[in-house]
């Protein structure tokens, strides 16, 4: 299956539900939030998922500055959202980096998921 390279200027929201029935301690728990977003990126900048380009561009005027950038890889959009939620009676994880068995799990899930919503949602050539 080929890949649909995408040029799209709307902008569409990703919101990725996790539930779990294990307890996270709180830095597991921005670890997973980190995974989750890792994930994300990598299933857009696969499909060549460009940031919208038809927007004014801002302090264009400073030799530094990020707003010059055009042609980037998106990594999601401002209204993106990810819920997390967790059994506090579970098992408890300290970890949820992808180098960790729930966190490397996790990041599969999301970068599945979002690969089969970009599929069904702009298709495959």
């Amino acid at each position: 299956m080929k890949k649909k390279m995408v040029n799209s200027t709307l902008p569409g929201t990703i919101n990725i539900l996790v539930f779990t029935n294990k307890a996270l301690t709180d830095s597991a728990m921005v670890k997973a939030i980190m995974t989750i977003t890792e994930a994300k990126t990598a299933a857009l900048q696969d499909w060549k998922v460009e940031s919208t380009k038809n927007l004014p561009k801002y302090n264009t005027h400073i030799v530094h500055s990020l707003a010059k950038e055009t042609n980037t890889s998106a990594t999601g959009t401002a209204t993106d959202g990810i819920i997390l939620t967790i059994n506090a009676n579970g098992d408890v994880l300290t970890d949820a980096g992808s180098y960790s068995l729930f966190g490397d799990t996790l990041a599969k899930a999301v970068y599945l998921g979002v690969q089969r919503a970009l599929e069904n949602a702009i298709g495959t050539e």
